[in-house]
């Protein structure tokens, strides 16, 4: 009972926070032992997640079930992190034994971001090894191993309305003759053929603002359109100088600026739905006002 009024919890969440969420359907997760995650957004990474994958016992930092109510909201194998307590590795060994015991069991993946802490930013942050670390444990007492490295995507990860990509890549097989180095080593490798790294910022938000123009074309997905901008920079150019000509005060659509493709359409919808907005938005100016700076 107390599952199924956590994933449903997790559903209303995830379908009121997001316009649209994109995972892999009847996706099987009989085979795999360990989700290794990326961490992009917070806690809002571990509801998507939840949503996407309903089996899996995640490993959360201390810190988000320090109370009965975000133990419900947060539940698992809860561990402490470097930067919260100094030794971590001593007060951590009773939740790794039970980490190796799902392991053992093999009856739902372990779920774990190996990043600690999440980025919006446009690399990853480096991973810890700990999972490879738990994966070479479970390998040597003769029990199969595998990984699963799962990215995730977001196209306004700051709002309400946006949308959402969950993006598993290629399995790692762990054998015997590999080594905890090799484990992560073959991780990232597959890890990084599905996440979106960038150079700077800059260029983050370029392919960002690229993607979002081609996505409303409806020809192609905000996600495939930032994996082809991987291996076409030139389009890079083209947004720099767009960006060049937009005033800085211009309103933008997740940060990027779209200019109607008729004016007389945007001019009707304009009048037939500025009787109904404009009444509301006057109504609830104080909350919004409140949101927004907040």
């Amino acid at each position: 009972m107390k599952k199924t009024i956590q994933k449903f919890l997790m559903w209303v969440y995830v379908t009121t926070y997001f316009r649209h969420v994109y995972f892999p359907k009847n996706f099987d997760l009989k085979s795999i032992n360990m989700l290794v995650l990326s961490h992009r957004n917070g806690a809002i990474d571990a509801f998507v997640y939840v949503s996407a994958f309903k089996r899996g016992i995640f490993l959360v930092a201390k810190q988000l079930q320090r109370n009965f109510f975000l133990k419900f909201i947060f539940p698992g194998i809860s561990v402490y992190r470097k930067k919260d307590k100094k030794d971590s590795s001593c007060s951590n060994r009773s939740a790794i034994m039970e980490c190796l015991n799902v392991l053992k069991e093999n009856k739902e993946p372990l779920c774990i971001f190996p990043e600690g802490t999440s980025t919006l930013g446009p690399q990853h942050l480096p991973f810890f090894d700990g999972y490879a670390k738990m994966a070479y444990t479970n390998t040597q007492t003769k029990r199969k191993t595998i990984l699963l490295p799962v990215a995730i995507i977001y196209d306004d990860p700051t709002c309400l309305g946006g949308s959402v990509w969950v993006v598993p890549g290629d399995k790692v097989i762990v054998s015997k003759k590999m080594d905890i180095d090799n484990i992560q080593q073959q991780t990232l490798e597959n890890f990084e053929k599905v996440i979106l790294t960038y150079t700077s910022e800059k260029t983050q938000l370029m392919a960002h603002q690229t993607a979002i123009i081609a996505s409303l074309s409806k020809k192609i997905s905000y996600y495939d359109t930032l994996k082809a901008l991987e291996q076409k920079r030139a389009f890079y150019s083209v947004i720099r100088s767009y960006n060049q000509k937009i005033p800085s005060h211009a309103f933008k659509y997740k940060k990027t600026v779209i200019y109607p493709q008729n004016f007389f359409n945007s001019l009707w919808v304009f009048l037939i739905t500025a009787p109904i907005v404009l009444p509301s938005l006057m109504i609830n100016i104080i909350p919004i006002c409140i949101g927004y700076f907040a």
